[in-house]
């Protein structure tokens, strides 16, 4: 994850900067910067950028499937946005932002049918294990994956991996 690294070179060799963490959705975090609370924001990009900020893409990330092991679609060669209709999706949210998060994955991403919310990663891999659904997670780069009871694999659409936002395309999401 080259852009932690950037911040960590950043936050050694510039410590008069005070750096606070915030965390939230990106409708929240987007809002915190609209109303002045907070100066940076690293997060994902859902809408064009603003014309009102310093926008820079530091990574292009592409989207995975994490399911139980013991879950038939596992065993795959690939998966498939389709493949996934029947089985819900695990979305760790705050209740307030639910909502829009399952708004966003059902119109930009393109997955349907039932939505479970989790409070924290833990709680979410927990129902993946016990086979309530699968959890959609971003990936930045090479990342290796080992855990017997979750299989993470690449979300394909039409054969294509699914990426949250296109470098090469200004104003064109997947």
């Amino acid at each position: 994850m080259n852009y932690l690294k950037q911040f960590l070179y950043f936050q050694k060799n510039i410590p008069a900067v005070d750096v606070q963490i915030s965390v939230g959705s990106h409708e929240e975090l987007y809002h915190a910067m609209e109303n002045g609370v907070i100066d940076l924001s690293l997060n994902d990009r859902r809408r064009a950028f603003s014309d009102a900020y310093n926008n820079m893409v530091l990574a292009e990330s592409t989207l995975y499937i994490e399911i139980s092991t013991k879950n038939p679609l596992s065993k795959l060669p690939g998966l498939e946005i389709i493949d996934l209709k029947k089985t819900p999706c695990i979305l760790v949210m705050n209740q307030t932002s639910q909502k829009e998060e399952q708004e966003y994955y059902e119109t930009i991403i393109g997955l349907h049918g039932e939505f479970l919310f989790a409070d924290t990663i833990q709680e979410a891999r927990l129902k993946i294990v016990t086979g309530q659904g699968y959890m959609p997670v971003d990936v930045i780069g090479e990342q290796s994956w080992f855990d017997t009871t979750v299989s993470r694999f690449p979300l394909t659409r039409n054969g294509k991996s699914v990426k949250k936002w296109n470098i090469k395309c200004v104003n064109c999401c997947l």
